[in-house]
């Protein structure tokens, strides 16, 4: 099988993180999570941490320079080599056209950018229902508002590169799987 290198693209709430998980699973490859990552840094204290903890805390994206500084260290690590799935990066057009200089200097274009398409009622829905402490509907409201205003080049960008793949974010999570799966091909492992 040939190396997997996707983007998973979709608002808060979309389901990118539990199809990236199952998808990284059943491929063998890396399941890189930007706000996990960004999340874990913001607890442990340390120096990306403390910069992006305000960000966080008011449902804002960090700048782009703390978070490339992230995401180009980890694309370096060699579990990456055979493939990885972006879970949360690239969400602005100058943060996509990073990553693709990033991997063209690497020969490793991506694969596929698969955005999932979620109503904005069940966004709310299911962000509401996750319990997270960032999680009020203020700073819900204001993440939903930040990611279709920064998002919305990027995804003209990568349909222009004919990489995007749209697919339906409702329904169960199998429903969704298979229909990542016919999206970027493969089988549903």
């Amino acid at each position: 099988m040939s190396a997997l290198r996707l983007v998973f693209l979709g608002a808060p709430g979309a389901g990118k993180g539990t199809q990236a998980a199952d998808l990284a699973k059943g491929r063998r490859v890396p399941h890189l999570s930007t706000g996990e990552m960004m999340r874990a840094a913001a607890a442990a204290g340390t120096s990306v941490g403390l910069a992006v903890k305000p960000y966080l805390d008011a449902g804002k994206l960090a700048p782009d320079d703390v978070t490339w500084g992230v995401i180009a260290a980890r694309l370096d690590e060699k579990d990456c080599a055979p493939g990885f799935i972006l879970d949360g990066f690239p969400r602005t057009l100058p943060q996509g056209e990073r990553l693709a200089e990033k991997l063209a200097a690497s020969r490793t274009p991506l694969t596929h950018v698969v955005y999932f398409e979620v109503p904005q009622d069940e966004l709310m829905r299911r962000l509401m229902s996750r319990g997270r402490a960032d999680d009020t509907p203020d700073v819900v409201r204001e993440r939903l508002r930040n990611y279709e205003k920064l998002t919305a080049p990027l995804i003209a960008w990568y349909r222009g590169q004919h990489l995007l793949r749209s697919i339906d974010g409702t329904g169960s999570p199998a429903d969704v799987h298979a229909r990542l799966v016919g999206a970027i091909g493969g089988t549903a492992k």
